[in-house]
């Protein structure tokens, strides 16, 4: 999927857009999304990147941030790319606090647009090379007044030289100026409440469906796009072809609407067959001549034959999860499964003892078997839980754009049993060296609710200092612990406590 816009969205407004606009289902059948995240609402974005992670791409525009690590947590819990300062950027470079710089999108200073375009491009260019050497960074260029600039970098990504690739913040919108920035090569950022599915009444507001429909090009003389329909899991059920009208009624009813060559018109997918689907996306190829829509399908399955695919029958994982599904619900007699699903003991046990012998395992012939048994077993597990394979990718996928990595040891208890040794023990560390101690973080809950100290945005905030900037006798007090400050100033706090227990025992301590 190439990125060709993405589409804004207000966090303080998902539950209420205005009038005629888009609401945050109808954005996500368009596939990404851009959200700009204030420090009041670094929480609010990571539970909406957490909730809507695999249904949508999502950008992040971090700029107001001060605090680089929160930044930082957007890109754990799953943005695709975060717009960031100079300084943003220049302290994850020198703190090397990211490996994929890609992921980073450089926001151009406004200021930067009361030069001269061809002053501006070039110290946009230098700035990134200064920062981040020939690693891939786009820019974003905020409240363009003119297309001078835009023009200026059109003509340097011409160039041999590789220039950054431009998103641009549009707060108006028309086919006219989306269609020029598109073909431009810019990346246009487009208000969902400049958006409608619903232009008949809302004709100030631009057709959504104009999103896709302008950047397709299609060579056959029907007009015709082909399109690929398939699960969420990426497994093709069939082709189909679109128009421009199926593509507008598709995104205004959520539903699968192609374009029937046989009854040249509108084909509404189960609309006679029962067999319905659930549009959950539309994407294009790279060259923006072909279609792909995800749907969720119902009923028997997308073909005519009342196969799940027009190809056959589901395989592999798919097969098995959709016989397990079956089972769940109805089961011949003696079934083996439905006995899993009514003994979650018996359950847990076959996980074990599968994952065991798997471990165990040597030869190809061997784990491929062990390996297919202990994912039959783990798959019960999760349809007696609702929850499907798509859930688990989609897990995946999110752990994939991890940044802060765990070290990865085996708990002790699993350690032991194939004679690791226990890493947590000071005195058995397996390479031999003094183990150091684990700093676990402080849970965010103040001493007092009246007390505001360390609190930044509902966090608790401890000082920081960058030793290359402050002075080497402040470092020193910094670095004294607290016994060597004051001992009186210890002793106070100790010795009521003592007394306390002294006189009213286990009373004192709880």
């Amino acid at each position: 999927m190439t990125e060709q816009f993405l589409v804004s969205i207000q966090l303080d407004n998902l539950d209420s857009p205005p009038s005629g606009s888009l609401d945050l289902k109808t954005v996500s059948y368009l596939g990404r999304v851009y959200i700009d995240v204030l420090p009041s609402q670094v929480i609010a974005a990571s539970t909406f990147l957490q909730n809507h992670f695999g249904e949508f791409l999502i950008y992040c525009n971090a700029t107001a941030l001060s605090d680089v690590e929160d930044l930082i947590s957007l890109l754990d819990n799953g943005a695709t790319k975060v717009f960031v300062t100079h300084q943003q950027l220049k302290d994850i470079v020198e703190g090397n606090l990211l490996e994929d710089l890609s992921r980073l999108v450089f926001s151009v200073d406004p200021a930067f647009n009361e030069k001269d375009p061809a002053i501006t491009v070039k110290d946009v260019q230098k700035q990134l090379e200064s920062l981040v050497g020939d690693a891939k960074v786009d820019v974003h260029v905020r409240d363009v007044q003119d297309g001078k600039l835009l023009d200026m970098m059109r003509e340097y990504q011409k160039q041999p030289e590789s220039y950054p690739r431009a998103y641009i913040t549009m707060p108006q919108v028309t086919k006219e100026t989306y269609s020029k920035a598109i073909q431009d090569g810019h990346v246009p950022i487009i208000p969902a409440s400049a958006l409608t599915t619903d232009v008949d009444r809302y004709s100030a507001l631009a057709p959504a469906g104009m999103l896709v429909t302008s950047l397709l090009k299609t060579d056959r003389h029907d007009g015709l796009y082909p399109t690929v329909v398939c699960n969420e899991r990426g497994v093709c059920l069939g082709l189909v072809y679109s128009s421009e009208e199926s593509i507008h009624k598709a995104i205004q009813s959520g539903a699968g609407v192609y374009y029937s060559r046989s009854q040249q018109g509108l084909w509404v997918k189960g609309a006679t067959s029962g067999d319905t689907q659930e549009l959950v996306s539309i994407v294009w190829d790279c060259d923006a001549d072909a279609l792909q829509f995800t749907v969720r399908q119902k009923g028997n399955g997308f073909c005519h034959l009342q196969t799940a695919t027009c190809f056959g029958p589901y395989l592999g994982l798919s097969r098995l999860e959709r016989t397990l599904q079956d089972r769940r619900v109805s089961a011949p007699a003696k079934s083996y499964t439905a006995r899993l699903f009514r003994e979650p003991k018996l359950l847990q046990a076959k996980i074990m003892e599968e994952a065991s012998e798997l471990c165990n395992a040597s030869s190809k012939e061997d784990i491929a078997a062990e390996a297919a048994d202990l994912l039959y077993f783990a798959l019960v597990k999760c349809v007696a839980a609702d929850v499907d394979l798509a859930a688990v990718e989609r897990n995946l996928d999110l752990k994939s754009l991890k940044t802060t990595r765990r070290k990865g040891d085996a708990k002790p208890q699993w350690a032991q049993k194939v004679g690791l040794k226990d890493p947590s023990n000071a005195n058995s560390t397996p390479n031999g060296l003094p183990n150091i101690e684990t700093v676990k973080e402080a849970t965010s809950v103040p001493k007092d609710k009246q007390d505001p100290a360390g609190l930044s945005n509902g966090k608790i905030q401890m000082r920081r200092y960058k030793t290359s900037e402050t002075d080497a006798s402040e470092l020193t007090k910094i670095l004294q612990r607290p016994s060597q400050r004051s001992t009186d100033q210890i002793m106070n706090i100790v010795n009521p406590i003592i007394k306390d227990v002294q006189s009213n025992g286990d009373a004192a301590l709880l």
